[in-house]
């Protein structure tokens, strides 16, 4: 069994898979949207996504070992990501995000 989700904004979506099925479920899910893009003219831009192992072990070994793709283009995998101005760090810490509000 999977559980899935997708956020989505405007032209921007988030996917999140949690453990333990994350690599399968996460390539499901990129897998939908390549199919959903074919079917209406949508193309996912690699160069724009990210990949991110969220948790609070050091787990740079695990996620950097995987690879995900999306309309033949492989996504980077990134410790650090901004999402409709908001950052997101792999290791649940939030001191950049609260650094850049004051």
């Amino acid at each position: 069994m999977y559980c899935f989700v997708a956020l989505v904004y405007a032209d921007d979506i988030v996917l999140l898979a949690p453990p333990p099925t994350t690599p399968r479920a996460m390539r499901l899910l990129l897998q939908i949207c390549e199919n959903y893009g074919r079917e209406f003219s949508i193309q996912f831009n690699a160069a724009k996504s990210a990949c991110m192992l969220v948790t609070k072990k050091n787990q740079y070994t695990v996620i950097h070992a995987l690879q995900f793709h999306t309309d033949g283009q492989m996504i980077p995998i990134v410790d650090e990501f901004v999402h409709l101005g908001h950052t997101t760090v792999s290791q649940l810490d939030d001191n950049k995000e609260i650094l850049t509000r004051k």
